[in-house]
C-alpha cells in the first residue's frame, strides 16, 4: 500500500515570488515523517516478526489476537478453535498459525470473515486441520496476503499428528438396507491425515456385526476423514474376515463416502461380532 498523499498534494507551490505557495516549516516536515513511520512499522520491513499467545477457542470470524507485520499467532486453545480469516493485509504479509494443544479447523473462504478476510486453502470441502498431538509435535498453516486476490492464501501447511475422529455408530452402514453394526471398541485404528489436497485413511475394524437385507458394500461415512469430498473414484486393496478364522482380499474405493467391497463384489455375509477390516487408502480431495 502506498503512502497516503492527500496530505502532500494540497501543498502549493511558491511561483518564484515568495508570496504564494504552502509554507515548508518543521510542521508540515513532521506530517511526512509521521507518514512513513507509520507505513515502515506497518510494513515491518526490518524483516522482525511479531510473535503473539492466544487461548481463543470456538469459531472466530475476522481474527485478531495483535497481528502485527509479519506474525507468529501461537495457539494455546484447550478447545477447539476455528478460524474463517484474518484482517485484511499488505502486499506478501505472512501470517503463521502454530498449533501448541487442541486442535485447530482453518475453514475454506468461510463468509463469517469479511471476503477481503478469508482464507484459501489448498482443500475446498472441508476445513484445513491443525492437530499438535502430543508435546512436542507441532501443526502450523502459514498464509501469505495477495492484495490483487484479496485474500490470504495458504501456502504451507503441516497437520501435525494423525485424526483420530469422534466414534459415532452412525457412521457405518450397509448399502440397499444392509446393517453394519461396529462397536467403539471394535475400532483398533481410525484416522487421517491431509497433505495438500490429498487425503490419507486408514482403519482397522474388528469383530463387527453384518446383517439386514445383504448387499456387496459396507459404507464409512465421510466424517470418519474430515468430510472432504473425493475429486473421483479411487480404490485400494484391503483385507477382510468374515468368521474370525480366514484372512482374505477386499478393495475399499471412493464414492462421497468409502465402500468397503469383497474381492468379487459379492454378498458380504451375516455375522456376529465375526467381521473385520482393515485397509488404507490415499485419495485426492476437493
Amino acid at each position: 500500500m502506498a503512502l497516503n498523499r492527500a496530505w502532500y498534494n494540497s501543498l502549493v507551490d511558491d511561483n518564484g515570488s515568495n508570496t504564494i505557495g504552502t509554507v515548508w516549516d518543521k510542521a508540515a516536515v513532521d506530517h511526512v515523517y509521521d507518514d512513513v513511520d507509520a507505513e515502515l512499522a506497518r510494513l515491518d520491513t526490518g524483516g522482525r516478526w511479531t510473535e503473539v499467545t492466544t487461548s481463543a477457542v470456538g469459531t472466530q470470524h475476522n481474527f485478531n489476537p495483535g497481528i502485527v507485520g509479519n506474525t507468529v499467532i501461537r495457539c494455546t486453545n484447550p478447545t477447539l478453535l476455528t478460524i474463517t480469516g484474518f484482517p485484511a493485509g499488505f502486499p506478501g504479509q505472512v501470517i503463521r498459525v502454530l498449533g501448541i494443544a487442541a486442535p485447530i479447523n482453518l475453514a475454506y473462504y468461510d463468509a463469517g470473515s469479511s471476503g477481503p478476510n478469508r482464507l484459501v486453502n489448498y482443500a475446498t470441502s472441508a476445513p484445513t486441520p491443525l492437530n499438535p498431538g502430543v508435546a512436542p509435535t507441532r501443526a502450523f498453516a502459514e498464509y501469505q496476503y495477495s492484495v490483487s486476490d484479496a485474500q490470504w492464501i495458504l501456502r504451507n501447511h503441516e497437520q501435525g499428528a494423525w485424526i483420530t475422529p469422534a466414534f459415532s455408530a452412525a457412521n457405518f452402514s450397509g448399502a440397499s438396507g444392509m446393517t453394519w453394526v461396529v462397536a467403539a471398541g471394535s475400532v483398533q485404528t481410525m484416522k487421517y491425515r491431509l497433505n495438500g489436497r490429498t487425503v490419507q485413511f486408514a482403519f482397522t475394524l474388528v469383530n463387527t456385526s453384518v446383517g439386514g437385507t445383504l448387499s456387496n458394500a459396507l459404507l464409512l461415512n465421510a466424517l470418519c476423514f474430515g468430510s472432504f469430498v473425493p475429486t473421483s473414484q479411487m480404490a485400494c486393496a484391503m483385507a477382510f474376515v468374515q468368521d474370525n478364522t480366514v484372512i482374505k482380499q477386499g478393495f475399499v474405493r471412493t464414492a462421497s463416502n468409502l465402500q468397503l467391497y469383497k474381492h468379487d463384489v459379492s454378498n458380504w455375509a451375516a455375522s456376529a461380532s465375526a467381521t473385520t477390516a482393515e485397509g488404507q487408502l490415499v485419495f485426492e480431495v476437493n
